[in-house]
């Protein structure tokens, strides 16, 4: 994605955002535009993605306390539309240029902490709806469900 115009992109981030964050959506973007350089003693190529706050590296199970630290050093495209839409909606970035770049273990590795972050993600937070049984004719009637509140998914125990 390129960016159009400064203002139109700002404008549908916003509103996306918005509608977004109402609804059970989450967004992961596989794309190939190389991460330029990251700090913290790790190589470009350990990245598997990463989001608004934290650096997803390869064989992670869960961000690391480091990785807020790694994401604030990360420098990536800065005019790429769709990337600063996927970060502004909490989504997940991830790197195919590092994935084709890898040998078949490290790739199988890859897919499987992109798999962890995504499922991760996901499980994160839980919505609390307010539903209504409405007629739509005398027979057949409809659910209209609309949001209350989104919080963190309580954590299971084994």
């Amino acid at each position: 994605c390129k960016g159009v115009f400064f203002l139109t992109d700002v404008l549908r981030a916003l509103a996306y955002k918005v509608a977004f964050d109402e609804m059970a959506y989450t967004h992961t973007l596989v794309t190939v535009n190389p991460v330029t350089s990251i700090e913290g003693g790790k190589t470009v190529n350990q990245v598997v993605g990463y989001t608004k706050d934290t650096v997803i590296l390869l064989g992670d199970k869960k961000p690391s306390k480091d990785s807020e630290a790694l994401r604030a050093t990360l420098i990536r495209d800065p005019d790429d539309a769709c990337i600063s839409f996927v970060e502004n909606s909490d989504g997940i970035i991830l790197q195919a240029s590092n994935y084709l770049a890898s040998n078949p273990g490290q790739q199988k590795q890859f897919l499987q902490t992109a798999a962890t972050a995504i499922t991760n993600q996901m499980l994160y937070e839980e919505l609390v709806q307010e539903c209504t049984c409405n007629y739509v004719d005398p027979f057949r009637a409809r659910s209209l469900c609309v949001n209350k509140d989104r919080k963190e998914a309580a954590r299971r125990r084994k």
